[in-house]
């Protein structure tokens, strides 16, 4: 099931992207990510409070200060990740950023070591990677 939720994913955020250009042009992109968020923040929170999952995780979050420092800093990380595709896309466009952004898993990796000391690392995994740097190379030498 993982797999189909992981292509969906890749499915609605190549969506979100080719809408999202097309948005920029005529809104800002702080702008556009203030309300969609908002509407997202909404939406989601009363979903929580339906499924009763807000209470507890509002519970963890206040009994954990590991939990609670790594929730603020991964909000902090996302609002930046966000502003940086934003502006990624309004700088070039969605497909280039896109295709430069699916590195991230090459910093997933990455940092789930130097955080969490959790290696995921196989050698295919690497093979992959290098063949996403190696497109990323292509991509940029051909898009100045």
């Amino acid at each position: 099931m993982w797999i189909l939720f992981a292509v969906g994913a890749s499915i609605f955020w190549g969506i979100t992207y080719t809408i999202s250009e097309h948005v920029y042009r005529h809104i800002s992109v702080l702008t556009a990510l203030a309300i969609s968020l908002t509407v997202s923040g909404v939406v989601l929170g009363l979903i929580a409070l339906g499924t009763g999952s807000f209470g507890k995780d509002i519970a963890t979050l206040a009994s954990s200060p590991k939990i609670l420092w790594l929730f603020v800093a991964g909000v902090i990380i996302f609002i930046v990740a966000e502003l940086l595709i934003g502006f990624s896309i309004t700088s070039k466009n969605a497909t280039v950023a896109g295709l430069i952004e699916i590195s991230y898993p090459i910093f997933t990796i990455l940092f789930s070591y130097l955080l969490f000391r959790e290696n995921n690392l196989i050698l295919a995994t690497a093979i992959g990677g290098a063949f996403v740097f190696v497109g990323i190379g292509i991509i940029y030498a051909f898009n100045r």
